[in-house]
């Protein structure tokens, strides 16, 4: 059983006047794939019940499951899956081994070493390597190459463990681990004290200003719960004992942030790391994490301790206007907690020292906020925050509760008949995107009784089944191959059309259709190969439609 937390006060003005004014089709946490198609079939369904205080406005979640049951699942990721990151571990591990003259035998390790590919570079190059890491998937492929790894987390305890019986350590490596990681200064003292005396640790990371900058949503899910920029990571490399003393921007994940760390004095700074601290010097950054807090007032207040007169905190979150006005349901689940809007969050800032002195909607998540803070109480609020809150003012006079519900109902029964056409005709019932808003939409639009499978291009989740519907993700593929009598395809995956049509052109010259159901304007398209144009996109509204001609972003031969 699930351990469910109930919401007796905002979370924002710790007023207990809540009300519920959104209340959608209960559904489980919707990440949580199973290989056991009967472990699947009893996962739990949780309200998803959108609360709103009465005395500040803010809205969030009417309960929340707590959060170390969401994530205590096989890890699925392996290395290999991701695009160019295999022969990035090599090139760096050749570069680690020049920079730092590691001679050969010496002992190398890596937290968080999945399936080995950077250890394996260092054994190639004569030196001993071990990798520690939670996930037995990945463990054991390590093994099977011969890499010893130990299945578990890194700590105190392990560090000493490997100090005494292996002796120290001249490189540690965590790759993409510490973003993951809540115990950070339990890991940092256990690095510390395996560290040879020269040693370095060399981690790479999601960048906070990249995330912000380039809009990395991909990046930005719950295994992350943290964003890292480099002027408060040497802040908090200094209370470990240990000295941040170069860094750099590189390629992988869209925009990460390597780190060279050693015990003080070791080694000089650097003029890059320098530079990097110049540019991020007026900014910390955040991005879709404040949606998912339980503790505002923890979160806020360590906020207001790091921040500097001068410096700003920047974050994104989902924003409540936006969520109602283009009826983003597949934001609405119960790892986004929080749904919030620039009134009621002025009014929190202030009255814990801190001013909210500019906002601006961005297009990620379908409709977001950056919210800009301050510390200095007489920085002038931009014009752009102040014609947000005048339209919130507007907006939220109308009666946007009960419309919301109203059209969502509406558009639940239009794509429920619609589907159930689509069924009779082809026997059955396909819909492409098995993500967590994904899964949401099938719930909330009245099609997890109806759905007989998803078909993705997540390698982790193809071949296991859905939480709840105990309905198996094939391989998208399948689509050109095995699924040959499957002609129309329901997506739920509506903001990708572009690259799913570009993938799957075989699909649609041999008939094939796509109908993707588009949350902003609750209409269904149509994607389709047709003679007067490579892609015709019929748009489907209540009782009728409309066809629109040559808008696809390729052309046939392409």
């Amino acid at each position: 059983m699930d351990k469910i937390i109930k919401i007796q006060k905002c979370r924002l003005c710790e007023g207990g006047d809540l009300v519920k004014v959104i209340e959608l089709t209960k559904n489980p946490v919707g990440d949580r794939f199973w290989r056991d198609r009967e472990k699947a079939l009893k996962s739990e369904l949780h309200n998803v019940e959108i609360m709103l205080c009465k005395e500040c406005g803010q809205m969030q979640l009417s309960e929340v499951v707590e959060p170390a049951e969401i994530y205590t699942e096989e890890y699925l990721y392996t290395t290999g899956t991701s695009v160019g990151l295999i022969e990035h571990f090599r090139q760096s591990a050749k570069e680690l081994i020049e920079r730092f003259r590691i001679p050969q035998n010496a002992l190398v390790l890596e937290i968080g070493s999945n399936e080995g590919a950077m250890l394996e570079a260092f054994r190639e190059a004569g030196m001993r390597v071990l990798g520690v890491d939670p996930a037995r998937i990945a463990v054991k492929k390590a093994q099977e190459k011969g890499i010893e790894t130990i299945e578990g987390f890194f700590s105190l305890t392990l560090a000493q463990k490997i100090a005494r019986e292996r002796g120290k350590v001249k490189i540690v490596v965590a790759n993409n681990v510490i973003a993951n990681i809540p115990a950070l200064v339990d890991i940092m003292q256990g690095i510390k004290e395996v560290l040879e005396d020269d040693g370095v640790f060399v981690f790479e990371t999601s960048y906070a200003a990249s995330v912000i900058q380039k809009h990395l949503i991909d990046t930005t899910y719950h295994e992350h719960i943290s964003y890292f920029s480099v002027k408060p990571l040497g802040r908090f490399f200094t209370r470990c004992g240990l000295e941040l003393f170069d860094a750099e921007e590189i390629w992988t994940k869209g925009g990460s942030l390597r780190g060279y760390v050693a015990k003080p004095l070791c080694f000089y700074k650097t003029k890059r790391l320098e530079n990097l601290i110049k540019f991020e010097d007026s900014l910390i950054f955040a991005s879709h994490i404040v949606a998912n807090t339980t503790d505002f007032e923890s979160l806020f207040g360590e906020i207001s301790k790091a921040l500097e007169e001068n410096e700003s905190f920047v974050f994104e979150s989902f924003y409540a206007k936006a969520v109602l006005e283009r009826n983003l349901l597949d934001m609405v689940y119960m790892e986004h907690l929080n749904y919030l809007s620039l009134l009621p969050l002025c009014v929190f800032l202030e009255k814990r020292g801190l001013s909210l002195y500019h906002a601006k909607e961005i297009a990620s998540k379908g409709g977001s906020i950056q919210v800009w803070v301050s510390k200095n109480p007489n920085r002038e609020k931009s014009k752009d925050l102040q014609e947000l809150l005048e339209k919130e003012k507007e907006f939220f006079k109308q009666d946007v509760f009960a419309r919301f519900s109203t059209n969502l109902l509406g558009f639940r029964e239009r794509v429920r008949e619609f589907a159930l056409g689509v069924k009779k005709r082809q026997g059955k019932l396909v819909v492409y995107g098995a993500s967590v808003g994904g899964i949401m939409m099938v719930y909330h639009l009245g099609l997890s009784d109806i759905i007989d499978c998803f078909v993705d291009d997540n390698p982790a989740k193809i071949g296991a089944y859905a939480p709840a519907l105990g309905v198996l993700v094939y391989d998208s593929k399948v689509l050109e191959g095995e699924f040959n009598e499957v002609k129309e395809v329901i997506s739920v995956a509506w903001r990708f059309m572009d690259s799913i049509t570009k993938k799957h052109m075989q699909f649609l010259e041999n008939g094939g259709k796509f109908y993707a159901l588009e949350l902003p304007t609750l209409e269904i398209k149509t994607y389709e190969n047709t003679k007067e144009s490579w892609m015709n996109v019929t748009i489907l509204r209540g009782g009728g439609h409309l066809v629109v001609n040559s808008i696809a972003p390729f052309k046939k031969g392409a």
